[in-house]
């Protein structure tokens, strides 16, 4: 009985109630973490993300008669897109100055990516469509994630209504020309700064420098400033000391990468 009795008294010791405390708030922490997808299941959320669906479909049943058409594309795309024409006919454009000027136009990354979709649709037209699509959906993503790191579902899906609303926007993704890249790269850039994942912010300026330099050098800039003011900062100093100095020692990287992309050939 003594033993029992002493037992019992114990449990109530400070140090053991600290304990039982820790243990029960850890419990709880690992349970919201494993279930914390279901805050996004709220009635109002499940109701901006239908009306955000259904936006998405009117924005596709008002494009469906123009995109992917192997009819249908712009007058701009047809200046960028026509040397692709070399991936099915390799000797077709040789000697012509003019291809070679607008080969050497074209960012390095965005060419692999064309003359590799080149390879699988056979039709420089069709490779303009699918090089859209793949300039929209990150948009679309990296809009979603980075409003909603910032604030919560609700504004993250009104953000992409308002983005596929933009005709700004989306018109200078039409026809996948280079110009298209600026608008994902941009919003990659918001959503990983938002989100403070400075290893994917360095990542994105990488791909920038060698799709859209002029872009890139907006976002790397704004970065750059956002880091220096962090560690201007007291509360946050010790935390962007780091990412700061490793933007430092990249930089000549992504200049010498920029210079080579725009240098263009005496001839």
């Amino acid at each position: 009985m003594d033993s029992q009795a002493a037992k019992r008294r114990d449990m109530f010791e400070p140090s053991v109630l600290v304990g039982t405390a820790d243990q029960a708030r850890s419990r709880k922490e690992r349970f919201e973490e494993r279930f914390s997808w279901r805050k996004a299941f709220t009635p109002f959320n499940l109701l901006f993300a239908l009306f955000a669906l259904l936006y998405a479909a009117a924005f596709w049943n008002h494009l469906s008669r123009w995109w992917f058409n192997p009819l249908i594309t712009t007058d701009d795309a047809l200046q960028q897109s026509f040397i692709f024409h070399a991936v099915t006919h390799p000797h077709i454009f040789a000697g012509d100055l003019i291809y070679n000027a607008m080969k050497g136009y074209l960012a390095p990354l965005h060419y692999w990516i064309n003359y590799a979709i080149t390879l699988l649709t056979q039709d420089p037209v069709m490779t303009g469509h699918w090089v859209m699509l793949l300039q929209l959906v990150p948009c679309v993503l990296f809009i979603f994630l980075g409003v909603r790191a910032a604030s919560a579902a609700i504004p993250a899906y009104l953000g992409v209504m308002w983005l596929l609303h933009t005709r700004n926007v989306v018109q200078r993704l039409t026809g996948g020309l280079p110009r298209g890249w600026a608008a994902p790269l941009l919003a990659a850039y918001l959503c990983f700064a938002l989100r403070g994942n400075h290893k994917l912010v360095l990542l994105t300026l990488l791909i920038g420098c060698l799709t859209h330099p002029p872009a890139t050098a907006l976002a790397a800039l704004s970065y750059g400033l956002l880091l220096l003011w962090r560690v201007a900062c007291k509360e946050t100093r010790e935390s962007h000391v780091k990412p700061l100095l490793v933007y430092l020692a990249l930089s000549p990287l992504y200049l010498a990468l920029t210079f080579y992309v725009i240098h263009r050939p005496p001839e």
